[in-house]
């Protein structure tokens, strides 16, 4: 029974093993990256049609134009938080997989 539960671990240690190695190289290969970066971008997108609709509509002000900037200064910040979590997550499944392995 314990040589049958150790291979029980085993197999669950190589699954758990071949997920992360897989998730390891969809972010190394840049498709987790290029995927999420492409969905950020086109949100930003939106987001700015949405405030130029804005700004169109109450004829340019100035406080409201500076609220679009610093509303902008933001989502730069989280984008830029976002990749730091990204390379995080990276570096973090590097570490997971060498100590398994």
């Amino acid at each position: 029974v314990l040589l049958n539960a150790a291979g029980f671990v085993d197999v669950i240690k190589t699954n758990v093993v071949i997920t992360l190695s897989y998730l390891h190289y969809l972010l190394l290969s840049g498709f987790l990256i290029t995927r999420l970066l492409l969905l950020l971008l086109l949100l930003l997108l939106l987001l700015l049609l949405l405030l130029l609709l804005l700004l169109l509509l109450l004829l340019l002000r100035l406080l409201l134009l500076l609220l679009l900037l610093l509303l902008l200064l933001l989502l730069l910040l989280l984008l830029l938080l976002l990749l730091l979590l990204l390379l995080l997550l990276l570096l973090l499944l590097t570490i997971i997989i060498i100590i398994i392995i």
